[in-house]
């Protein structure tokens, strides 16, 4: 089994981006009703423009708990998927096959920030998109059983 892996990422360590949310919960798993309806606009906004500068549709996937974080995932209709860490500090994690649908994702995402991030500020989380290309020609059984092992950690 071939993998080919491109992965955009972008963490707001500087909590700029305007769907974050803080949790009242304190400790443990946070309590879906913590998550803020207003978030969840902004950030519907934020991907129709990401939909937007991309040219292809974006389809929400649903939310889920992860550890103790909300995340929202998006499918592109030209292959790949996002997930979007809402509570504070936010992440943005995109994953493709390809580098090129990588850069292209990367350049609308910066496209949007711009949009909602403004002056120096914004320029600084732009120049910390991070775009990552992984590619291996073969997944041996020891990888696979490696990888296994991780998951059922």
């Amino acid at each position: 089994m071939k993998i080919k892996h491109c992965c955009v990422s972008v963490l707001d360590v500087p909590e700029v981006l305007p769907f974050g949310f803080e949790s009242e919960a304190e400790g443990g798993v946070r309590d879906l009703l913590d998550y803020n309806d207003h978030s969840d606009e902004v950030l519907s906004h934020f991907m129709s423009d990401l939909e937007r500068e991309l040219g292809e549709g974006v389809y929400t996937l649903g939310m889920d708990v992860v550890g103790d974080k909300f995340y929202r995932r998006f499918l592109f209709e030209k292959g790949g998927f996002a997930e979007v860490a809402v509570e504070r500090p936010c992440a943005v994690v995109a994953h493709f096959i390809s580098l090129e649908r990588g850069h292209s994702f990367a350049e609308a995402l910066s496209k949007v920030i711009g949009k909602y991030v403004k002056g120096e500020i914004g320029d600084l989380l732009i120049g910390d998109i991070q775009v990552s290309f992984q590619e291996e020609s073969e997944l041996s059984n020891y990888k696979l059983a490696e990888l296994r092992k991780l998951r059922n950690v």
